[in-house]
């Protein structure tokens, strides 16, 4: 902090020179809520006959108030074309976001029945809501003087920033149909078969009224909704291979589609320069999103339960996916937010499990988890360098994951004994110029234990190591060694529980976390104590009915 501190005040023009911006920014707010939430569910059995009547319904209301400071300073580096220092920006903004209220309203109606063992149900779903928002920010730096920091200045008003105020209506109405099927034959039985079958389509149907800066932008919009709820497919079978039983098999498929719609909001074509370096910017060319979920698991064991394997298959892709991109500014370090639709984005992830037990009491389990995955983000990026401007085209980055966790308990009675290990390899790459491609590694190893002593005393700890590698940078490329321990006692009876927890007793965790997401490096500060002591008391009592 002290050396950032040194080159935003004074800076050298060398520093200067390869700094785009310097910027502080402050930022506290206080925020009051009220919520109401009301719901009701209404169930009956048609007489002579196993068919069945839903109803439900729904209404929330909530209200907020909320007023934000904001302050900004920022001074920017040297232009690189003139080797001038560029202006500097200081603002003060107050916002006052109230009244800000939420009303929805559900209703469904739905009716199951039987037909040839197949079981039916069919429904009828209406959902309204509507969100009023009013957003009034006052500019403080314009003032002569604009005061202390959290207080208004009694002149305030005159403050007021018409271009980035606004006040908004929001009305949405939902008519939507369902409809679903269910196939059962042999459940319980060593051959099964089970099939479901959910959709739901619905228009949607949104109106929004915006008005900023003394002009009305309206935005009308209809969307057709389908989602498919729940498409399974579960088959078992039993081979008799075993003197045991046999080995039972379970085939479970799904398939989900969701459409997500965007936010009216980001469909405005308005401009908020509030934030001096982030510029927001709307899109009234915006479609919906679809999103596709495939999902395949395959369970094997025998009857003995001596071993399990379970293996499992996913993948998902998003059409016409809701991005949040940017045009960067080069020389001044500004983004020009936007929200877009990008098609590519998919992920593909396979985990196989399995657990053992072995030993004369079969005291002993190895369990192995194996990942592998990959994702595919789709961004929109562009440059904008002086007069040139490169309008933002789709960032394409690819991340493979490959991953190994191995596990050996020892446990008789109330004592275990566990060794850890997992190794994670990482590789990210792009074809986005000055993209440096990320080939990092992660070891996690240590131990844990439980274990019950006489007199009611009990003893838990874990020890793990945590390294990291392969990403070059000193606060990314760590190991930590986190120790945790638990000392408890419970007295005869059972009632009463002491316990006392120590976390991070070597003290190796921060609260400034590192992390690579898949477009790029992200650093997270916490308000937390990663190194406590945490003491409870615990009293257990049941209370049971006198009649059953």
């Amino acid at each position: 902090m002290q050396s950032l501190q040194a080159i935003y005040s004074d800076g050298s023009d060398s520093q200067l020179e390869s700094i785009i911006n310097r910027s502080t920014t402050r930022s506290d707010g206080s925020t009051k809520k009220g919520n109401i939430d009301l719901s009701t569910f209404f169930r009956y059995k048609i007489p002579h006959s196993s068919d069945m009547l839903l109803a439900s319904a729904r209404v929330e209301y909530d209200t907020q108030k909320e007023q934000l400071w904001d302050d900004y300073n920022v001074a920017y580096g040297y232009n690189r074309d003139t080797q001038l220092p560029e202006s500097s920006t200081i603002r003060r903004n107050f916002t006052d976001n109230s009244p800000n209220h939420n009303l929805g309203l559900e209703g469904l109606l739905g009716y199951t029945f039987r037909l040839k063992g197949m079981v039916f149900n069919i429904g009828y779903e209406y959902t309204f809501h509507n969100r009023e928002r009013d957003s009034y920010m006052y500019a403080l730096d314009r003032l002569a003087d604009m005061g202390v920091y959290g207080s208004l200045p009694s002149d305030y008003i005159s403050a007021f920033d018409p271009g980035n105020s606004f006040t908004s209506s929001l009305w949405e109405n939902c008519h939507s149909g369902s409809a679903g099927i269910q196939y059962s034959r042999g459940l319980n039985t060593p051959k099964f078969l089970l099939i479901k079958i959910g959709a739901k389509v619905g228009a949607l149907h949104s109106r929004l009224n915006y008005y900023s800066d003394g002009m009305f932008y309206p935005v009308r919009r209809t969307s057709c909704i389908t989602t498919v709820a729940s498409t399974d497919a579960v088959f078992g079978y039993t081979l008799d291979r075993t003197k045991d039983g046999g080995q039972y098999n379970d085939l479970h498929y799904q398939y989900m589609l969701d459409t997500d719609t965007p936010d009216l909001l980001h469909m405005v074509d308005v401009t908020d320069t509030s934030d001096p370096l982030n510029i927001d910017l709307g899109n009234p060319d915006l479609k919906n999103a679809l999103r596709h979920r495939h999902s395949f698991r395959w369970s094997t064991r025998p009857a003995s339960g001596r071993y399990n394997n379970t293996l499992l298959l996913d993948a998902s892709h998003t059409s016409d996916a809701l991005a949040r991109g940017y045009a960067y500014d080069i020389n001044t370090g500004v983004r020009y937010n936007r929200t877009y639709n990008v098609d590519g984005n998919y992920t593909l992830n396979g985990t196989n499990t399995f657990s053992l037990k072995f030993g004369h009491r079969q005291q002993f389990t190895l369990s192995s988890t194996t990942e592998a995955g990959k994702v595919h983000s789709v961004d929109m990026v562009g440059v904008i360098d002086g007069s040139v401007t490169i309008d933002p085209t789709p960032s394409k980055v690819d991340t493979r994951t490959l991953g190994e966790r191995l596990q050996l308990t020892w446990q008789i009675g109330r004592q275990s004994l566990s060794l850890n290990g997992k190794v994670t390899d990482r590789h990210t790459s792009s074809t986005r110029e000055g993209f440096a491609d990320i080939n990092a590694t992660h070891y996690n190893y240590g131990m844990t234990g439980q274990f019950a002593l006489p007199g009611g005393l009990g003893i838990g700890t874990d020890f793990t190591f945590y390294t990291r590698r392969g990403y070059g940078v000193r606060e990314l490329d760590t190991t930590d060694a986190v120790w945790n321990a638990r000392i408890s006692y419970t007295p005869r009876g059972g009632r009463w529980v002491f316990t006392v927890d120590a976390f991070d007793i070597l003290h190796r965790l921060s609260n400034v976390s590192y992390a690579v997401t898949a477009t790029g490096r992200t650093v997270t500060v916490t308000n937390t104590l990663p190194r406590y002591i945490l003491a409870s008391v615990q009293y257990r009592f049941n209370i049971n009915p006198r009649q059953r």
